[in-house]
């Protein structure tokens, strides 16, 4: 696996752009349409203040994408299903730990990725009530050397 961080230039190259519209369909894919950046993903990795980082696979198909800020918030980070429990994830969290001192992150409580940032040594710190929208919550988790 090949891990690249897309520039931060007014236009992407020919190759940039093809590997973000794989990063817009996993978020299709996984994400419902109210939590879904599918639509300002090209905005948020051009943002100076974070970075974009992509995975791809030797023929270039995006296995999965993060974007962490400059403080090392998690903003997003996901693994195209037909390529989860693979350890994707885990090279994305450790390509962040080996940049940032301490990193957080929001996750909502019912979904199994909690339990993967705890084997990940991400602590909750605190509950954030109507997080995402009114009845889902997300908890606060946070890692650190």
């Amino acid at each position: 696996m090949k891990i690249i961080t897309l520039s931060k230039a007014k236009k992407l190259s020919d190759r940039e752009y093809k590997l973000l519209q794989g990063c817009i369909t996993i978020e299709r894919r996984l994400f419902p349409k109210h939590e879904s950046l599918a639509a300002t993903l090209e905005i948020e990795a051009r943002k100076q203040s974070q970075d974009f980082v992509i995975m791809f696979d030797d023929e270039e198909k995006v296995v999965g994408y993060m974007i962490v800020s400059r403080s090392g918030h998690i903003c997003k980070i996901a693994v195209a299903s037909d390529r989860q429990r693979q350890g994707f994830g885990r090279q994305l969290i450790s390509w962040a730990k080996e940049r940032h001192p301490a990193l957080s992150l929001h996750v909502d409580p019912d979904r199994p990725a909690m339990k993967f940032y705890f084997t990940e040594q991400f602590q909750q710190l605190e509950l954030l009530r109507d997080y995402y929208i009114a009845g889902r919550d997300a908890y606060l988790m946070k890692w650190h050397r």
